[in-house]
């Protein structure tokens, strides 16, 4: 059994890290960019049309990309999937955030959003046939929200203005369908990734 050189070894080591942390600047910068994105968007783009493009611009790219890979082409039940999640992701999570964002300051959209944890483990529990959430869910529940809170400033929550209602709960409905649609693919047999 042939052994590798320590030095390559750690340059494999070095490569992989290298690899997890441009990773993670890149969710963290597209990610922590998105509400900064949309607000100045909808500005000038309808936002659903803003919101399908980007979606639809993002989807037909990772498709061509998973194709160029040799990846099979989805059969039938895998595109009636894909549209169930899609639908609840993107059409009824995403949908509402841009469209209330043009109703709700960013800070009480960022605090509605992060329900969907609390809407993910009531899901679980009711549609599911779940257990129900203990003690120490319940309180990361709660800290997770204190701490989005916190994160957003309470005094900076609603801004100088009141709270519209509808775009309130159109993103609470919002969270709503995307912690559905997070939950949809349990059970399903899906795919493996290469």
């Amino acid at each position: 059994m042939r052994t590798r050189p320590a030095g390559a070894r750690h340059a494999d080591t070095a490569r992989a890290r290298t690899k997890v942390l441009l990773a993670f600047a890149a969710i963290y910068f597209i990610w922590g960019s998105t509400y900064l994105g949309i607000h100045y968007a909808i500005e000038t783009i309808p936002p659903l049309l803003m919101a399908g493009a980007r979606f639809l611009a993002a989807g037909g790219l990772l498709y061509v990309w998973a194709r160029g890979r040799g990846a099979p082409r989805p059969a039938g039940a895998r595109w009636r999937d894909a549209l169930v999640v899609g639908g609840l992701l993107f059409l009824g999570g995403n949908g509402a955030l841009v469209w209330a964002q043009q109703r709700v300051p960013s800070g009480v959209a960022a605090v509605l959003v992060a329900t969907v944890p609390v809407w993910m483990v009531l899901l679980a529990w009711l549609w599911r046939g779940g257990t129900r959430p203990g003690g120490r869910v319940l309180l990361g529940l709660v800290l997770g929200l204190a701490g989005i809170v916190l994160l957003v400033g309470p005094g900076r929550l609603a801004g100088s203005s009141r709270v519209d209602p509808l775009g309130a709960l159109v993103l609470v409905a919002g969270s709503l369908s995307w912690a559905a649609g997070s939950l949809h693919p349990a059970g399903r047999r899906l795919p493996t990734s290469r």
